[in-house]
C-alpha cells in the first residue's frame, strides 16, 4: 500500500522544532485521523534523511556532526548507512497499519539540500509513496538571523549579532528561489506548499494550528499542546552568554564541559525568553537588499497576489528593559547558573 508523504522541511527557525515535538507527542491522536510519523531517520527532526540524502566530506566541527553520533565518518560507512536505511525503511513500512494513508516527516535539516540530495531524498520515498507534499515556510531573513543568533549562542558562538549575520548571509539557505527551485525540479511545482512565518499569516495564529491545516489533521482539542522551543534569549541575557563564550577554552576538561552544560541549560529556561538585541537600522536595510531580487523572485512566483515577499516595516528595535530590569535578569540568570554549577560539584 503507498501512501501520501508530507515533507516539511523547514525553514530553520520557522517553529520546526514546535511541530516536531507536537508530532512527536501525539502520535496515537494522529494515527486516529490516518496520519503516521516514522522512527527510521531518528526522532522529532529526522537527521538520517539529510545523512542518507548528503555526500560524505570532512567535518569543520566534528564535535557538533550529526553523521559521526551514528558512526558514519567515512565514505564506506555511509555507503553502509545508506544499505542500513533503505533496508530499515522497507521494514517500517510495512508495518505501518493500512488506516494510515498519510506519513509525515519534519526535518528543517532537508532546507540545505542540493538538487542531487533532493533528487536522492525522492528515489528513497518514491516505492512506497502514492503522491507527494513539500510543506515550507520562510522568515525574513533579518529575522532569521536574529533568531538562530541565540540559538548560537547556546551552543557557544562568541559573536555579536552582526558578525553571525554577516558570517550567514552568503548560505544558499536564505535565498528562497534557489531552496524552492531545487524542490520544484524533483517534486514539481503542484507538490510545493510554500507559506510565511508570520503570526498575522498562520491559522489562529500559530504554526501547529497551521501545520496541521496543511497536512489535513485539522485542529483537535483532545491534542497534546506544545508551548513554543528555542525561542530567543532577552537581550541582556545575550550579552552574558556572549561573554561566557569569549572566555571558555577550546578544549574544556569534563568537569568545565559539565559547567558549560548546566549553564545552556539555563539559558533554555522560560525565565530568560525575550527579543534578543537587534541590527541598526541601516544594517537590516543593507541586509534586505542583499535578499531583495531573490526575495521578488519567491514572490512573482508563489505568491502572485503580494505585492512584496516580507513587510518592508522595520521591526521596533531597541530595549524592551529599563537599566533595573535588565540589571535584575542578569543578576538572576549568573546567581541561578552559578548555583547549578556548584550543586554539580558537589
Amino acid at each position: 500500500m503507498n501512501r501520501k508523504f508530507v515533507l516539511h522541511i523547514g525553514v530553520p527557525k520557522t517553529g520546526t522544532t514546535t511541530v516536531q515535538n507536537f508530532l512527536d507527542r501525539n502520535g496515537e491522536s494522529l494515527g486516529a485521523e490516518g496520519l503516521g510519523t516514522l522512527r527510521v531517520f531518528g526522532r522529532k527532526n529526522n537527521p538520517g534523511l539529510s545523512i542518507y540524502a548528503q555526500e560524505f566530506r570532512e567535518s569543520v566541527n566534528p564535535r557538533r556532526d550529526r553523521r559521526r553520533k551514528l558512526g558514519v565518518d567515512s565514505p564506506d560507512k555511509l555507503h553502509h548507512h545508506r544499505q542500513q536505511t533503505e533496508e530499515a525503511l522497507q521494514q517500517e513500512i510495512a508495518g505501518i497499519a493500512e488506516t494510515v494513508h498519510t506519513l509525515v516527516v519534519s526535518s528543517e535539516l532537508c532546507a540545505t539540500l542540493s538538487l542531487e540530495q533532493v533528487e536522492r531524498v525522492k528515489s528513497l520515498l518514491a516505492p512506497y509513496a502514492s503522491a507527494f507534499e513539500i510543506v515550507v515556510y520562510l522568515r525574513e531573513q533579518y529575522e532569521q538571523f536574529r533568531s538562530s543568533y541565540s540559538t548560537a549562542l547556546r551552543i557557544g558562538y562568541a559573536g555579536t549579532l552582526l558578525e553571525w549575520a554577516h558570517h550567514n548571509k552568503s548560505k544558499d539557505t536564505f535565498f528562497y528561489d534557489r531552496l524552492l527551485a531545487s524542490w520544484e525540479a524533483v517534486f514539481g511545482a503542484e507538490a510545493l506548499k510554500v507559506r510565511i512565518f508570520d503570526a498575522a499569516e498562520l491559522e489562529r495564529g500559530d504554526i501547529v494550528c497551521d501545520f496541521c491545516s496543511l497536512i489535513g489533521a485539522g485542529w483537535r482539542d483532545h491534542y497534546s499542546l506544545t508551548r513554543a522551543a528555542n525561542e530567543s534569549i532577552a537581550a541582556p541575557v545575550q550579552e552574558v552568554a556572549r561573554a561566557w563564550n569569549r572566555a571558555l577554552p577550546p578544549r574544556p576538561d569534563p568537569g568545565t564541559l559539565a559547567a558549560i552544560y548546566m549553564v545552556k541549560r539555563r539559558l533554555g529556561s522560560g525565565n530568560y525568553r525575550g527579543r534578543g538585541a537587534d541590527l541598526p537600522a541601516a544594517e537590516i536595510l543593507a541586509l534586505r537588499d542583499a535578499y531583495r531580487r531573490s526575495n521578488d523572485s519567491v514572490c512573482a512566483r508563489w505568491f502572485k497576489n503580494r505585492s512584496e515577499l516580507f513587510a518592508s516595516k522595520l521591526p521596533e528595535t531597541g530595549s524592551t528593559f529599563t537599566d533595573q530590569e535588565a540589571e535584575q535578569l542578569v543578576t538572576s540568570f549568573v546567581f541561578s547558573s552559578v548555583t547549578k554549577v556548584l550543586r554539580g560539584v558537589r
